[in-house]
Protein backbone atom coordinates (compact mmCIF):
# COMPACT_ATOMS: atom_id res chain seq x y z
CA UNK A 1 0.00 0.00 0.00
CA UNK A 2 1.21 3.57 -1.18
CA UNK A 3 1.14 6.46 1.19
CA UNK A 4 -0.46 9.59 0.33
CA UNK A 5 -0.13 13.44 0.99
CA UNK A 6 -2.34 15.95 0.26
CA UNK A 7 -1.80 19.89 -0.56
CA UNK A 8 -4.26 22.79 -0.44
CA UNK A 9 -5.57 23.35 -3.90
CA UNK A 10 -7.58 24.47 -6.34
CA UNK A 11 -11.43 23.58 -5.84
CA UNK A 12 -12.57 20.56 -7.88
CA UNK A 13 -15.96 20.22 -8.99
CA UNK A 14 -18.10 17.68 -7.30
CA UNK A 15 -18.72 15.09 -9.83
CA UNK A 16 -14.76 15.13 -10.87
CA UNK A 17 -13.93 15.48 -7.07
CA UNK A 18 -15.82 12.37 -6.20
CA UNK A 19 -14.26 10.33 -9.44
CA UNK A 20 -10.67 12.01 -8.28
CA UNK A 21 -11.10 10.96 -4.71
CA UNK A 22 -12.03 7.48 -5.41
CA UNK A 23 -9.35 7.03 -8.28
CA UNK A 24 -6.51 8.81 -5.36
CA UNK A 25 -7.85 5.56 -2.74
CA UNK A 26 -7.69 2.54 -5.69
CA UNK A 27 -4.16 4.19 -6.26
CA UNK A 28 -3.22 4.44 -3.01
CA UNK A 29 -4.12 0.29 -2.07
CA UNK A 30 -3.56 -0.98 -5.83
CA UNK A 31 0.36 -0.17 -5.23
CA UNK A 32 2.09 -3.34 -3.64
CA UNK A 33 4.98 -3.16 -5.56
CA UNK A 34 8.49 -3.37 -4.27
CA UNK A 35 9.92 0.37 -3.03
CA UNK A 36 8.69 3.42 -1.66
CA UNK A 37 5.67 5.31 -3.24
CA UNK A 38 3.82 8.12 -1.80
CA UNK A 39 0.55 9.72 -4.21
CA UNK A 40 0.39 13.24 -4.02
CA UNK A 41 -2.98 14.30 -4.34
CA UNK A 42 -5.35 17.69 -4.03
CA UNK A 43 -6.76 18.16 -0.47
CA UNK A 44 -10.37 16.78 -0.97
CA UNK A 45 -13.04 18.93 0.23
CA UNK A 46 -14.46 16.51 3.00
CA UNK A 47 -11.27 14.81 4.38
CA UNK A 48 -12.33 11.55 3.19
CA UNK A 49 -8.71 10.02 3.46
CA UNK A 50 -7.96 11.89 6.44
CA UNK A 51 -7.79 8.57 8.66
CA UNK A 52 -6.38 6.28 6.08
CA UNK A 53 -3.67 4.68 6.81
CA UNK A 54 -0.47 5.67 5.65
CA UNK A 55 -1.72 9.60 5.53
CA UNK A 56 1.13 12.09 5.80
CA UNK A 57 -0.09 14.98 5.78
CA UNK A 58 -0.27 15.48 8.97
CA UNK A 59 3.09 14.82 9.92
CA UNK A 60 5.30 17.98 11.68
CA UNK A 61 7.40 20.34 8.92
CA UNK A 62 9.54 21.56 11.68
CA UNK A 63 9.02 25.28 10.55
CA UNK A 64 6.81 27.58 12.17
CA UNK A 65 3.90 28.95 10.34
CA UNK A 66 4.91 32.25 10.98
CA UNK A 67 7.95 31.69 8.55
CA UNK A 68 5.83 29.60 5.73
CA UNK A 69 3.85 32.60 5.51
CA UNK A 70 6.21 34.89 4.86
CA UNK A 71 8.55 32.42 2.38
CA UNK A 72 4.91 32.29 0.69
CA UNK A 73 5.03 36.07 -0.66
CA UNK A 74 8.59 35.72 -1.72
CA UNK A 75 7.37 32.68 -3.65
CA UNK A 76 4.51 34.64 -4.84
CA UNK A 77 7.67 36.95 -6.27
CA UNK A 78 9.64 34.36 -7.52
CA UNK A 79 6.59 33.09 -9.44
CA UNK A 80 5.96 36.81 -11.10
CA UNK A 81 9.66 36.33 -12.94
CA UNK A 82 8.40 33.17 -14.71
CA UNK A 83 7.83 34.42 -18.55
CA UNK A 84 5.56 31.56 -19.14
CA UNK A 85 2.98 32.41 -16.24
CA UNK A 86 2.84 35.71 -16.74
CA UNK A 87 1.67 35.05 -20.31
CA UNK A 88 -1.74 34.01 -18.50
CA UNK A 89 -3.45 37.48 -17.92
CA UNK A 90 -7.38 38.66 -17.29
CA UNK A 91 -8.64 41.65 -19.31
CA UNK A 92 -4.68 42.17 -20.14
CA UNK A 93 -3.74 42.32 -16.52
CA UNK A 94 -1.44 39.30 -15.37
CA UNK A 95 -3.06 36.69 -13.24
CA UNK A 96 -0.29 36.86 -10.85
CA UNK A 97 -0.96 40.81 -10.04
CA UNK A 98 -4.52 39.12 -9.01
CA UNK A 99 -2.97 38.41 -5.82
CA UNK A 100 -5.64 37.31 -3.56
CA UNK A 101 -5.76 35.70 0.07
CA UNK A 102 -6.56 32.45 -1.21
CA UNK A 103 -3.73 32.49 -3.66
CA UNK A 104 -1.48 33.03 -0.91
CA UNK A 105 -2.60 29.94 1.05
CA UNK A 106 -2.48 27.79 -1.91
CA UNK A 107 1.58 29.15 -2.03
CA UNK A 108 1.61 28.26 1.90
CA UNK A 109 0.13 24.41 1.35
CA UNK A 110 2.79 24.00 -1.61
CA UNK A 111 5.63 24.79 0.47
CA UNK A 112 4.32 22.81 3.19
CA UNK A 113 4.33 19.69 1.23
CA UNK A 114 7.54 20.28 -0.08
CA UNK A 115 8.76 19.92 3.38
CA UNK A 116 6.57 16.78 4.39
CA UNK A 117 8.05 15.32 1.64
CA UNK A 118 11.78 16.33 2.30
CA UNK A 119 11.37 15.13 6.05
CA UNK A 120 9.73 11.73 4.69
CA UNK A 121 12.79 10.94 1.92
CA UNK A 122 15.52 12.22 4.82
CA UNK A 123 17.57 9.12 5.55
CA UNK A 124 16.08 7.08 3.67
CA UNK A 125 18.55 4.77 1.23
CA UNK A 126 15.97 3.84 -1.55
CA UNK A 127 14.20 5.95 -4.12
CA UNK A 128 10.94 7.70 -3.25
CA UNK A 129 8.72 7.54 -6.18
CA UNK A 130 5.78 10.63 -6.17
CA UNK A 131 2.41 9.59 -7.95
CA UNK A 132 0.60 13.07 -8.93
CA UNK A 133 -0.70 15.05 -12.18
CA UNK A 134 1.68 16.68 -14.13
CA UNK A 135 0.22 20.28 -13.36
CA UNK A 136 1.38 19.63 -9.74
CA UNK A 137 4.96 18.03 -10.63
CA UNK A 138 5.54 21.45 -11.95
CA UNK A 139 4.54 23.52 -9.37
CA UNK A 140 6.27 21.54 -6.77
CA UNK A 141 9.57 21.56 -8.74
CA UNK A 142 9.04 25.32 -9.00
CA UNK A 143 8.74 25.17 -5.02
CA UNK A 144 11.83 23.07 -4.62
CA UNK A 145 14.12 25.70 -7.21
CA UNK A 146 12.53 28.75 -5.17
CA UNK A 147 13.85 26.61 -1.54
CA UNK A 148 17.06 25.56 -3.34
CA UNK A 149 16.46 22.26 -2.10
CA UNK A 150 18.03 18.53 -3.53
CA UNK A 151 16.17 15.77 -2.58
CA UNK A 152 18.48 13.35 -4.56
CA UNK A 153 16.19 10.03 -3.65
CA UNK A 154 13.11 11.95 -4.85
CA UNK A 155 11.68 10.68 -8.21
CA UNK A 156 8.54 12.37 -10.05
CA UNK A 157 5.89 10.26 -11.77
CA UNK A 158 2.91 11.37 -13.50
CA UNK A 159 -0.31 10.18 -13.90
CA UNK A 160 -2.24 10.27 -16.63
CA UNK A 161 -5.54 9.89 -15.40
CA UNK A 162 -4.69 12.09 -12.65
CA UNK A 163 -3.78 14.70 -14.83
CA UNK A 164 -6.38 14.40 -17.21
CA UNK A 165 -9.08 15.18 -14.28
CA UNK A 166 -7.18 17.95 -12.89
CA UNK A 167 -7.09 19.58 -16.68
CA UNK A 168 -10.59 19.13 -17.32
CA UNK A 169 -11.36 20.57 -13.62
CA UNK A 170 -9.09 23.77 -14.62
CA UNK A 171 -10.90 24.10 -17.89
CA UNK A 172 -14.03 23.78 -16.41
CA UNK A 173 -14.08 26.36 -13.79
CA UNK A 174 -11.87 28.89 -16.41
CA UNK A 175 -14.69 28.50 -18.44
CA UNK A 176 -17.07 29.12 -15.63
CA UNK A 177 -15.32 32.38 -14.19
CA UNK A 178 -15.08 33.75 -17.42
CA UNK A 179 -19.22 33.20 -18.12
CA UNK A 180 -19.69 34.44 -14.55
CA UNK A 181 -17.35 37.67 -14.81
CA UNK A 182 -19.60 38.75 -17.74
CA UNK A 183 -22.74 37.77 -16.75
CA UNK A 184 -23.21 38.13 -13.24
CA UNK A 185 -23.29 41.65 -11.26
CA UNK A 186 -20.33 42.96 -9.76
CA UNK A 187 -20.69 42.82 -5.43
CA UNK A 188 -18.59 45.93 -4.90
CA UNK A 189 -21.10 49.04 -4.00
CA UNK A 190 -21.48 51.96 -6.78
CA UNK A 191 -19.70 54.41 -4.18
CA UNK A 192 -16.52 54.25 -2.61
CA UNK A 193 -14.52 56.97 0.19
CA UNK A 194 -11.52 58.01 -0.80
CA UNK A 195 -8.71 60.09 1.72
CA UNK A 196 -5.84 61.34 -0.14
CA UNK A 197 -3.60 62.67 2.53
CA UNK A 198 -0.48 62.96 1.09
CA UNK A 199 0.60 62.81 -2.66
CA UNK A 200 3.98 61.04 -1.64
CA UNK A 201 2.33 58.21 -0.23
CA UNK A 202 1.13 55.11 -1.49
CA UNK A 203 -2.50 54.37 -1.89
CA UNK A 204 -3.91 51.28 -0.59
CA UNK A 205 -7.25 49.77 -1.69
CA UNK A 206 -9.27 48.87 0.60
CA UNK A 207 -12.48 46.61 1.00
CA UNK A 208 -14.50 46.69 4.42
CA UNK A 209 -16.76 43.29 4.99
CA UNK A 210 -20.32 43.14 4.87
CA UNK A 211 -20.88 42.52 9.25
CA UNK A 212 -19.93 45.58 11.14
CA UNK A 213 -17.41 47.65 8.89
CA UNK A 214 -17.64 50.02 11.41
CA UNK A 215 -15.94 47.84 13.60
CA UNK A 216 -12.97 47.05 10.80
CA UNK A 217 -12.65 50.48 9.88
CA UNK A 218 -11.75 51.61 13.64
CA UNK A 219 -9.45 48.46 14.27
CA UNK A 220 -7.64 48.37 11.65
CA UNK A 221 -8.12 51.33 8.50
CA UNK A 222 -7.42 54.36 11.43
CA UNK A 223 -4.41 52.68 11.46
CA UNK A 224 -3.06 52.55 8.27
CA UNK A 225 -4.46 55.87 7.03
CA UNK A 226 -1.33 57.52 8.56
CA UNK A 227 0.91 55.71 6.04
CA UNK A 228 -1.09 55.42 3.16
CA UNK A 229 -3.80 57.37 1.09
CA UNK A 230 -7.36 55.69 1.19
CA UNK A 231 -9.67 54.07 -1.08
CA UNK A 232 -12.28 52.66 0.55
CA UNK A 233 -15.26 50.37 -0.91
CA UNK A 234 -17.20 48.76 1.87
CA UNK A 235 -19.46 45.92 1.49
CA UNK A 236 -21.56 46.45 4.87
CA UNK A 237 -23.95 49.71 5.54
CA UNK A 238 -22.07 52.71 7.30
CA UNK A 239 -24.66 53.96 9.57
CA UNK A 240 -22.61 57.09 10.34
CA UNK A 241 -19.78 57.56 7.12
CA UNK A 242 -16.27 57.62 7.73
CA UNK A 243 -14.95 61.40 8.42
CA UNK A 244 -12.73 62.97 5.78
Amino acid sequence: MANILSFDSLFIVKPLRKIYINFISFLSSSHNQSGIKVILYRLDQDNLLLRKDGNLSGISIGIQQSKIDALSIEFYKHLTQSESLNKISIHKIPLLQLYTRQTKLKLMGVLNCIHRLEGFCHGKPEKVQIITDKQTVSIMNEAIRFLDREIPNLEWKTNFILTSIISLNSLFMRVASLVMMHIKKTTLPDYYYSKNKNQNLPTALLALPRRRPEDFYTTYVEELERKFNIILYSHGFFSTPPKD
